[in-house]
Order: structure tokens, then C-alpha cells, then sequence
């Protein structure tokens, strides 16, 4: 037990605010099947990026058209199978605080929600841009990428949502 009192609270299994009832552990299964299918789904399509970010840059370097817009094609459905696994994950954790740590504000995780959410239709909408034109598809992919890349929320949030505070 002592070693666990050295643990991070968010590791730590006798947290006052976790229920420890054999009831609500066994209770939440389908919740927590749902969390390790997402998961994995992310973890996939993460695992896997290399091979679609390949595809683009040589049907850029010495593809023909209806490469590019293929490979743009290719690229942006992978894109929106990240932002499921991912939008996924961060409901599953968001839902009730599960995962959150209690100093983050609800406030805080509401906005993070409200900027992950249009994920999906953004990278399906620049997917089908791609269609269109491959060289615009990209732009609008890239740009996506700095969006999301881009800081928001408070520092003191941002500390307590990846467990930086007191470093």
C-alpha cells in the first residue's frame, strides 16, 4: 500500500472519487470494452500512418494526377479513422471526469470536447477537397494538422491534463 501512496492520484486504484464496488467494476465492462476498441482503433491507425504518408509523397513525387487525388484519398479516410479512435478515447475519458483530473474544469473540458468533435468532418471534408483537387487536399490536410497542433486552453488545464504540474 505504501507503494501506491507514491503513485500519482490518477494511478493510483483508491482514489475517494473511483467506485471500488466489485458492482461498479463489473457494471462498466461494456464501457470499458468500448474504451480498449477505441484504443486500439487509435493505436492502429497511428501504427499504420507511415504507410499512407508514404503512399502521398511519392504519388507527389512522381505520381500521375489521379494518383495524387488517390493517395489524398487514402491519406484523409485514414485521417478520419485517427479522429474516431481518437474523439472516441477522449469521451470515453472526459464522461463523468473518469480520467480527468479533478483540478481540470469542467469549463476547460467542455472546450477541449467542442475543438475535438468537428474532427471527423473536417478531415472527411478535406478528403473529398482531395477528390477534387490533390494539391488542395493537401493544403487542407496540412492545415488541419496545425489546427489541432495549434495551444488553446489554460496553462494550469493544460498541466493537469498531462500530468506536467510541479515539474
Amino acid at each position: 500500500m505504501a507503494e501506491l501512496r507514491r503513485l500519482p492520484p490518477q494511478l493510483r486504484h483508491d482514489r475517494p472519487d473511483v467506485d471500488q464496488s466489485p458492482r461498479g467494476v463489473q457494471g462498466d465492462q461494456t464501457g470499458r470494452h468500448g474504451l480498449l476498441v477505441a484504443n486500439l482503433t487509435l493505436l492502429l491507425g497511428i501504427t499504420f500512418l507511415p504507410f499512407p504518408t508514404k503512399v502521398t509523397s511519392e504519388a507527389f513525387g512522381h505520381g500521375s494526377a489521379d494518383d495524387r487525388r488517390a493517395a489524398i484519398v487514402f491519406y484523409g479516410l485514414w485521417g478520419v479513422f485517427i479522429a474516431v479512435g481518437y474523439i472516441s478515447i477522449w469521451l470515453w475519458a472526459s464522461r463523468d471526469t473518469r480520467l480527468i483530473d479533478p483540478r481540470v474544469s469542467a469549463k476547460s473540458i467542455q472546450a477541449r470536447t467542442r475543438r475535438y468533435l468537428p474532427g471527423i468532418p473536417i478531415y472527411a471534408a478535406a478528403t473529398i477537397v482531395g477528390l477534387v483537387n490533390a494539391y488542395a487536399g493537401l493544403i487542407a490536410l496540412c492545415a488541419i494538422a496545425v489546427f489541432f497542433r495549434l495551444p488553446y486552453g489554460s496553462e494550469q488545464d493544460a498541466e493537469a491534463l498531462t500530468g506536467t504540474a510541479g515539474r
